[in-house]
């Protein structure tokens, strides 16, 4: 079972040259008649945890749809796990089995000008997973699935982006800490306010070992109490609350 951290991000957060793969995206995708996109990857992090990057160039909406958490809802991201293609969707839609119009997404999608889009999904290996929406902001837009030769063009852009995402992305994690299971589960316990004796009350283990793997923790994160350990996980994006 995943646990999942999600990171909103946008792009002028990565490389250059990763900047410049996306604004390939960007130009493909107006080519093509869209006029806003959100770019979804899901690569797993750990044994246990799923990371979520979540691309748009809209930080009003971005921001919205995470506060609201509706990445654990989202009917598109749903549809688009099942399917190897590409789907037309509607934010005014009455079909009930993909995009119902009583989704509280779609709905604030509507609000945001995201009337219309086309989603097209690429899965990775290791139960990864990339989904492209690119949208339009007007209800009665001519949408229609792409000629085949646009779909080939739309897929190598999205194959490319991901690819550089992900490699900024793992770039990140080389340069992190590397804690083990252990420390990383004492440090989430230790940031929702445990002591060290109800850590290892929970964990069933001797609180010396508890002490030991909080000292490792605090030498990889160059921190002087734990205090400073845990917050130091959370601004790197370690552990997740």
């Amino acid at each position: 079972m995943y646990s999942q951290t999600v990171q909103p991000r946008y792009p002028d957060e990565y490389s250059s040259s990763t900047q410049d793969v996306l604004g390939e995206l960007v130009a493909g995708l107006k080519k093509l008649g869209f006029n806003g996109y959100c770019l979804t990857i899901e690569e797993p992090a750990t044994l246990h945890e799923r990371r979520r990057f979540v691309l748009s160039t809209d930080k009003a909406w971005l921001s919205y749809y995470y506060k609201n958490n509706f990445a654990a809802e989202d009917p598109v991201l749903l549809a688009a796990r099942r399917s190897h293609g590409n789907f037309v969707w509607s934010s005014g839609t009455n079909e009930p089995s993909l995009m119902s119009s009583k989704s509280a997404v779609l709905r604030a999608a509507d609000d945001f000008g995201y009337k219309n889009g086309l989603t097209m999904s690429h899965h990775l290996g290791r139960l990864g997973l990339a989904v492209l929406s690119a949208t339009v902001d007007v209800r009665e837009s001519p949408m229609r699935l792409l000629q085949d030769q646009e779909r080939r063009e739309l897929r190598v852009l999205l194959e490319k982006s991901t690819q550089a995402v992900l490699q900024d992305w793992r770039h990140d994690q080389e340069q992190l800490p590397q804690l083990t299971g252990r420390e990383h589960q004492i440090l989430r316990l230790s940031a929702l306010g445990l002591s060290s004796e109800q850590i290892a009350g929970q964990l069933n283990v001797a609180e010396v070992t508890i002490r030991f793997h909080l000292k490792a923790a605090r030498r990889k994160l160059k921190a002087s109490n734990k205090t400073e350990a845990v917050a130091k996980a959370i601004a790197m994006g370690l552990i997740q609350l």
